[in-house]
């Protein structure tokens, strides 16, 4: 047995900015105080998982697609073999863990672009913006959650069958590996090049949008929330909209 370097840069990169996506548009989901904060992890998703489907195709060896293609059949007798206590080690992804990537990226990619809808529809901002009325929009919602829901589900299986037990049966901390990329593996086994530049490339994009956002964000709340400047001059009635909106911004007048 030797270590060597089985998920480099990018892949780490994609696991951990996507752990921190989800779980950050999760706890943003039932706010409308944090609606801006909640289409940033949305966005920000959406953008990891188009890359992770480049990276997929043009990426490292245990990054490809085609090193974990296995079929729904087979990651259910890995299943069975797991709970048997019986099921073989492998170096990269095993059958089970390859149906729950391609699973969350499907359930990730629905989430994201029904997010867009239901923005366009409810708030008319982003890129659907007025592409669907409101009664549209309250239907596409229920798929957005449906789809959030189930990725919740298959997380918690992940944690507990894909990284808890395995971690258990095998004597190996996978969630440590997929902080330094490293296992051991025997003699010959293939190991991948860190593709440190483009790791940092994506580091580089997902700060640069997260710095745009924020600035984007704030304008677009102050301009949608705040009172208008002139709007003591214009009237009572005016000023007193532009005082409600910037504490409920939901109320229609």
């Amino acid at each position: 047995m030797k270590r060597i370097l089985v998920w480099d840069v990018p892949t780490r990169l994609f696991h951990w900015l996507l752990v921190i996506s989800f779980t950050g548009a999760w706890l943003t989901s039932e706010s409308d105080e944090w609606l801006s904060l909640h289409a940033f992890f949305g966005y920000l998703m959406l953008g990891l998982i188009g890359f992770r489907l480049i990276w997929g195709v043009a990426g490292g060896h245990y990054a490809r697609f085609v090193s974990f293609a296995y079929g729904p059949m087979q990651g259910l007798a890995h299943l069975g073999k797991v709970v048997a206590g019986q099921d073989p080690r492998y170096v990269g992804h095993n059958p089970a863990g390859s149906q729950a990537i391609f699973l969350l990226l499907g359930l990730g990619l629905v989430a994201c672009l029904t997010g867009i809808f239901v923005q366009g529809a409810e708030e008319q901002q982003g890129m659907a913006a007025g592409w669907a009325g409101h009664a549209l929009g309250n239907f596409i919602k229920e798929g957005h959650d449906v789809a959030a829901t189930l990725m919740l589900l298959l997380v918690a299986g992940h944690i507990v069958v894909g990284v808890a037990l395995e971690s258990w049966l095998h004597k190996i901390n996978l969630p440590r590996t997929m902080v330094t990329g490293m296992k051991d593996a025997a003699e010959g086994t293939p190991a991948s090049r860190p593709h440190r530049l483009v790791g940092a490339l994506l580091l580089a994009a997902a700060m640069a949008f997260g710095v745009w956002w924020f600035f984007y964000a704030v304008d677009e709340t102050l301009d949608r929330h705040l009172p208008h400047e002139n709007a003591a001059a214009e009237g009572p009635h005016v000023a007193f909209v532009g005082r409600a909106l910037a504490s409920d911004p939901k109320r229609r007048y």
